[in-house]
């Protein structure tokens, strides 16, 4: 089932500086911290394939400079529904749960949406 969800919008507020509202609710039983990124849509990560040396290793964990976010946090208790405001310098184009993966996640590809200017919907399940 649906644990954790989000609804947001995005409005351009000043000229290239954007405000992204996201409602988010724990429909779980439990309290969780929650952190939330809105990102550019570039993703974070270089594409690799099996990586065998040092030197691939390191630039496989190395973000990628073309990858924006702007992040917030707080604590969600069970059955809250909570509102948080992120402001970029950059379009948003996603909304992402929990973008460092440090909860654990059932359908984990569910804690990502696409950010527009109307209402989306994301649904992630811890």
């Amino acid at each position: 089932g649906e644990a954790i969800a989000a609804y947001g919008s995005v409005k351009e507020i000043a000229e290239a500086y954007w405000r992204t509202v996201l409602s988010v609710r724990n429909a779980g039983t439990g309290t969780v911290p929650l952190e939330v990124a809105v990102t550019n849509g570039e993703d974070r990560w270089p594409e690799t394939s099996v990586t065998r040396t040092p030197e691939e290793r390191a630039a496989a964990a190395r973000q990628r400079p073309e990858y924006l976010d702007a992040r917030s946090q707080r604590t969600i208790g069970p059955g809250e529904t909570v509102e948080l405001t992120i402001e970029s310098a950059f379009r948003p184009e996603k909304a992402i749960i929990d973008p460092d993966v440090r909860t654990l996640m059932l359908n984990r590809k569910g804690a990502e949406t696409t950010v527009r200017s109307s209402e989306t919907t994301a649904a992630a399940t811890p």
